[in-house]
């Protein structure tokens, strides 16, 4: 099973707990480390996080954007913890805008937990839905291959089609979120702020999952 995860709520759940805005994400990236234990319990065999996405970059204040990439580089020793359990990370997204260190940090990440099978973590980090096609569409030009679905999947970030794609926060939208691979996904909207998203939540959502009947379009 593959569970995509757009984690929307981290800034309202600090303001509506007179926090900081960081404290948020810094919630938020703890709670999916605790997500992460409960699908390995279900045998989930992936999970994608919509960690930040173009829009962000581009859009936020840069003093909170700042503030997310040291809060990433302060969480690289989680890489260790994901590691003893075998987890394996990908990072989905154009990293080379992001600061040296931290597309220095993600890169060790990915190479550390490499050969890890039990499950795989994707990280979408500065990645949009609309430019991962735009980016397969030039590339699949430039090598002077057929256009097809198939050929033109080769060069996605990921080929991983997400049975599960739940959204926090009480909105109802992709966001710009693996739009290509969501095709025949299932979604799952629930008003939870994602630092409050925990074990008995994401139950639910599986729950709901495995009620659904799914004909993939047929």
């Amino acid at each position: 099973m593959h569970i995509a995860i757009i984690m929307d709520g981290n800034r309202r759940w600090a303001k509506k707990n007179k926090f900081k805005a960081i404290n948020g994400h810094k919630q938020g990236a703890l709670k999916l480390l605790e997500c992460l234990d409960f699908a390995i319990k279900k045998k989930v065999k992936i999970v994608s996080a919509y960690t930040l996405s173009c829009e962000n970059l581009e859009s936020r204040n840069p003093l909170e954007i700042k503030a997310l990439f040291q809060l990433i580089d302060s969480l690289f020793d989680k890489v260790e913890e994901i590691n003893q359990k075998d987890g394996k990370i990908v990072i989905l997204g154009d990293i080379s805008k992001l600061p040296p260190k931290t597309q220095d940090l993600l890169q060790k990440a990915e190479q550390k937990t490499h050969d890890n099978s039990t499950i795989l973590l994707q990280l979408c980090i500065n990645y949009g839905g609309r430019q991962e096609i735009l980016m397969a569409a030039e590339k699949l030009a430039k090598s002077n291959t057929e256009f097809t679905v198939a050929n033109l999947e080769n060069f996605l970030y990921t080929k991983n089609q997400p049975d599960l794609i739940i959204r926090t926060g009480g909105h109802q939208r992709f966001s710009n979120f693996l739009l290509w691979q969501s095709a025949y996904s299932e979604m799952y909207f629930t008003d939870t702020l994602w630092p409050d998203f925990g074990e008995k939540e994401l139950e639910e959502a599986v729950s709901f999952y495995e009620n659904q009947k799914r004909n993939f379009g047929k």
